[in-house]
This record gives C-alpha cells, sequence and structure tokens, in this order.
C-alpha cells in the first residue's frame, strides 16, 4: 500500500482516540486515591515501535511533552532486549518523569512476536516517600529528600512480578495499599492498550497500520505548520515571574521569545533564573510539556496529539536554569513553575495574536497536602487542589471553579474530603471584585479553609501569585493577588507565605484564595447591562461596578442607571 484515503484515516484516529479514552475511564474507576479518582492527575498515551508518539489522552495536558521523553528513556535502557508481558517502570526526572511522584509505566505491544509499539501510563501518586508526607514539599533542596527515585527497571518481566522491586517500593512509601492500588489502575489501563492494539493489527494487518499511522503524524505536522504560518514572521518575547521557591523567597523570571519564520517555531527561555535551591525546579521534559500544552491550545480543535504536532518547533532552554534542572535539583513543587511557563508562552502569543489569546487565568491550581493519624489512629494524606478560574477571553468573559489550561483536575469534592478524612471546609466560594475589569471579565477567584480536626498535622502548600498578578490583555486589567491566612478572623491570625510545609493542631484552619484571573479589553466598552447583571449576581459590587466600569447600578433596586452611566463614561473620555 502507498495511499491512504481519508475515511481510514480518520476512523483509525477515532480507534486510537476511543482507546485513549477506555484507557483513562478504567483508571479513574480502578485507582485508590483521591488524586484518580476525583483530581484525574494521570494521562494514557501509545507510541509505535520506533517510540513516536501517535496519540495521547490529555487528563493531564501537562503531559504532552513528558511521554515521549519517558518512551526514550525505557528504549535507551532495554533497546530490543524487551519481550511480551514486560512493563517498566520509572519516576527518574532525568529518566523519563517530571518529579518523583508521577510514576510512568511502559508496557511494548507485540504482535506476531514482533515489537509494534508502546503502551504508556502515568499517574501522580499521593506519597513517594521523602522527608514530608505527600512528597510535595516546596521547601526541599535537593531531590534525594524527596521521595524514592526509581530509574527504567523491570516492574513485569516475561508477565512475572518483580517482587524485590515492588517490596523495596512498599517500604519506601507512606501509603503501600494506595499507591500500589493505583499502580494496579497503571498496569490494567496498560493492558486494555496492548488489547485494542492488537487488535488493530488483526483488523488491518501490519503495512497497512504503519502507513496511516504515518500519515496522522505527517497530518498532525501540517496542522501545526499552517497554524505556525498564520502568525506573521517576526520575534515576540514576554516576562513573568514566579514570586519565590519556598527557599530564599526570591522570585524567579521567566524570559521566553518566540520566534517564527514561515511554518517554523523557535521558543528560547534565555534570560530565565537560574536553577534555585527550592523544588520549584522544572526539568527539560516539564518545560516541553508547557511548551506542547499552550502550543497545542492554538491547533484546531481536530489536530491529533502526536509526535508530528511538535515537529516545528525548537525549544532552547539554558541547562542550569530553573526551567532546564541539572541533577541534584529539588523538583517536586516544579507544578507552579510549569503554570507560570504556560503564563509567559501564552503571553508572547498574546503579542503576537492578541485577537486570539485570552488574559492570564489563575496562575495555576494550589497544591496542598495534609497529612497525620486518623482518630483511629490509621495515617491519612489528603492531596488538596484549588483550582480557581481563567481569563477573559476575545469574545467572551472568563469562567469560575475551572483549572488552568495546562491541567485537566477537578476540585475534590466537600463531601468526599469531610467524610474521609479529619478535616471540615468552612468556607468554598467565589470572591467578589477579584476576576480583572475588562470588556470580557476575567473570572473569579475561588477561597477554600480548611479546619483539622485531629492534634499533630503537617500541612504543606504550594501556590503562587502573591506578588505578580495575572495580567490582562488589549486594556483588561490584571487579577487580584492570591493570599493564605492562618486562623482568619481569630485573634491569632497570622498570613502565610505562598509556600509552606507547618506543624499544626486540632481547629487550626487555613484559607487560601486563588488568584482572579486577567481581563480583556477596555473595561469601558464592557455593555453597562452586563456589568449591571454581574452587580445582581454578585460578582461585582456597585463600587466597583462605579470605579473599574463606569456603570451606575442603583444600590436598592441593583438596576442599572443609564444616564448616570453615560454621563460617568463620558466624563472618562
Amino acid at each position: 500500500m502507498t495511499k491512504t484515503d481519508p475515511v481510514t484515516l480518520e476512523l483509525l484516529n477515532n480507534a486510537l482516540s476511543a482507546v485513549m479514552d477506555e484507557m483513562m475511564i478504567t483508571t479513574r474507576r480502578t485507582g485508590y486515591s483521591g488524586s484518580i479518582k476525583y483530581l484525574m492527575d494521570f494521562s494514557a498515551a501509545l507510541c509505535d515501535r520506533d517510540g513516536r508518539m501517535i496519540a495521547q489522552g490529555v487528563a493531564m495536558p501537562h503531559h504532552l511533552g513528558a511521554m515521549p521523553g519517558a518512551i526514550e528513556a525505557v528504549r535507551a535502557k532495554f533497546g530490543d532486549t524487551l519481550e511480551p508481558g514486560d512493563i517498566v517502570i520509572t519516576n527518574d526526572p532525568w529518566e523519563g518523569s517530571t518529579h518523583l511522584p508521577d510514576i510512568y509505566l511502559v508496557k511494548p505491544i507485540f504482535w506476531e512476536d514482533e515489537l509494534v509499539a508502546y503502551a504508556c501510563h502515568c499517574s501522580h501518586h499521593i506519597d513517594v516517600g521523602g522527608r514530608v508526607p505527600g512528597s510535595m514539599a516546596a521547601d526541599s533542596k535537593s531531590i534525594h529528600e524527596e521521595g524514592l527515585r526509581i530509574p527504567p527497571l523491570k516492574l513485569y518481566e516475561r508477565g512475572v512480578e518483580a517482587e524485590a522491586l515492588t517490596s523495596i517500593i512498599r517500604k519506601n512509601v507512606r501509603l503501600p495499599q494506595m499507591l500500589m492500588g493505583d499502580l494496579r489502575a497503571q498496569i490494567v489501563a496498560c493492558g486494555i492498550g496492548e488489547r485494542e492494539v492488537r487488535a488493530m493489527f488483526d483488523k488491518y494487518g501490519r503495512e497497512m497500520i504503519d502507513l496511516y499511522w504515518n500519515e496522522l503524524i505527517d497530518y498532525g505536522e501540517r496542522l501545526c505548520r499552517g497554524a505556525i504560518q498564520s502568525i506573521a514572521d517576526g520575534t515576540y518575547s514576554f516576562t513573568d515571574y514566579v514570586d519565590d521557591d519556598g527557599v530564599t523567597g526570591e522570585p524567579l523570571k521567566i524570559q521566553v521569545e518566540l520566534t517564527v519564520s514561515g511554518d517554523d517555531l523557535k521558543i528560547d527561555f534565555a534570560g530565565s533564573s537560574a536553577q534555585t535551591p527550592g523544588a520549584i525546579n522544572s526539568v527539560m521534559a516539564w518545560t516541553l510539556s508547557a511548551v506542547y500544552t499552550v502550543l497545542r491550545s492554538i491547533l484546531p480543535r481536530h489536530a491529533p496529539n502526536n509526535d508530528g504536532a511538535f515537529r516545528p518547533v525548537t525549544v532552547v532552554a539554558p541547562e542550569g536554569s530553573f526551567v532546564n534542572a541539572t541533577y541534584p535539583a529539588a523538583c517536586a513543587a516544579r507544578g507552579v513553575t510549569g503554570h507560570r511557563l504556560d503564563d509567559a508562552l501564552f503571553g508572547a502569543f498574546a503579542v503576537a495574536l492578541p485577537e486570539k489569546i485570552p488574559a492570564a487565568s489563575e496562575g495555576g491550581n494550589c497544591s496542598s497536602r495534609i497529612s497525620g493519624s486518623q482518630p483511629d489512629g490509621k495515617r491519612f494524606i489528603l492531596q488538596e487542589v484549588v483550582c480557581g478560574s481563567r481569563g477573559g477571553r476575545p469574545n467572551k468573559d472568563g469562567v469560575e471553579g475551572l483549572v488552568n489550561p495546562g491541567q485537566n483536575l477537578s476540585n475534590q469534592p466537600v463531601e468526599v474530603v469531610e467524610a474521609e478524612f479529619p478535616v471540615r471546609i468552612n468556607k468554598y466560594g467565589f470572591v467578589p471584585d477579584s476576576g480583572g475589569a475588562g470588556r470580557y471579565r476575567g473570572g473569579l477567584a475561588l477561597m477554600r479553609e480548611w479546619e483539622l480536626l485531629v492534634d499533630d498535622v503537617i500541612f504543606q502548600q504550594r501556590s503562587d501569585r502573591f506578588l505578580h498578578a495575572p495580567w490582562g490583555v488589549l486594556g483588561g486589567k490584571d487579577g487580584t493577588l492570591s493570599k493564605n491566612v492562618k486562623n482568619s478572623g481569630s485573634a491569632d491570625e497570622e498570613r502565610l507565605p505562598a509556600k509552606f510545609v507547618l506543624n499544626m493542631n486540632k481547629h487550626d484552619r487555613v484559607l487560601y484564595v486563588t488568584p482572579g484571573s486577567g481581563g480583556y479589553g477596555d473595561p469601558f466598552l464592557r455593555e453597562p447591562e452586563a456589568v449591571a447583571l454581574d452587580v445582581r449576581n454578585e460578582k461585582i459590587s456597585v463600587d466597583y461596578a462605579r470605579r473599574e466600569y463606569g456603570v451606575v447600578v442603583d444600590p436598592a433596586t441593583l438596576e442599572l442607571n443609564t444616564e448616570a452611566t453615560e454621563a460617568l463614561r463620558s466624563a472618562h473620555e
């Protein structure tokens, strides 16, 4: 066969997408931890026999650039020695992973005794050991403080579990049953990928699969090149900051420069801050993941997630910078850097395409770990994320209660938290007057307060945007800053830093308020009735409507005063 037809191509593309869906649905249904069941912090992928990614399910978009790295590490270690029934495991940030809690499994797929593909799966695990429960402390100073580091090793060899390896894993984590349960979910998901790929080869044969998989990758490349070519040639720069690294208190700069030349794109992070003592360092695979996530966001919706979509892009990041950290850098809390990489990249694209790129989202979800012992003595680790909102868009307001574009997580239900852990959620809701003003308003901030119901609890938190607010676009205002408060409203109220690890006791409370997202466009171009509706919906106050939008709303009836609004806006001009 030498030619493809579009109908068969679309059928095979949808078949691959269906395999991804089945792998991810199975993971969620069989996983043990809240990280899998509720937060959906996992991803699945398929690669061809040469290690090229042909499909990826984006439960977690930030895994887009990491999956190929895991396959590459496995192929470099084992070459052509893999056999049917093997499963390789790794969580090493310099050999396939991006931080230790993300454990990758790679299963070679054989058909008629020949290696034809790989199934790959990544899940974030609640705890992988280290100095602090949850393995995510931002103030760790070395990878060796963060947990068990696993190079590419065979977890299964010809279908037989490597008991020595699993014994080591069990002995080095705080919740071995939880980890092994989630690991089994990953194994099952890889098995589904193997089953379905073999069924494809049974149906179509190797010659036809090779032809169409190559065409799918080429199709992904064509769509990406078309999107790049729609941008005017030139260089577009943007700078954003991570507030601090959890140790030094110094802000860290992300400097990005996009150079468009025809249908090629170069992304250069020269000028970004050096590798830092705290655990927010990003290894190159994580930086690539942010690049591919943002790039995928500007591609057509129907574009496949495969190796071809990344071919036109060259990424340069100085070795030894905090966006390309080298061993033995701590990197457990690298998530905040990934979020800011997204923001900086979207900011650069907004310079090139301001009519298409939304304002900054809330800046990345807060990530908390609350650990201790239940009243019956059983150990617990609660993983929480607080997903805030997204920025105003070129034709719509930002949305609330939705995670930033780099992830696909969700806020864990209050009922689940309170039923399974000795924690009470006292506050959970939106914060008025927090979204950046604009023709299209930024999404509101979200607040959540935890109250501890037992003593001797370790509370660790990774958050940001305390100093550098989410930015607006085309005259839209910045969103509001975030904050952490211990025992809010009490005599011993205390403002907490963005990143902390604290010992706390029964009835201590922590209130976290996410940043508000940026606005899009001149606020005085917003329809007055839309502003009045926001007032009636308690998203903004009467005073805020007058101050930021030049819109007068009657405080008693909450009705729009058209004449007063026209006069106020005329005076503003």
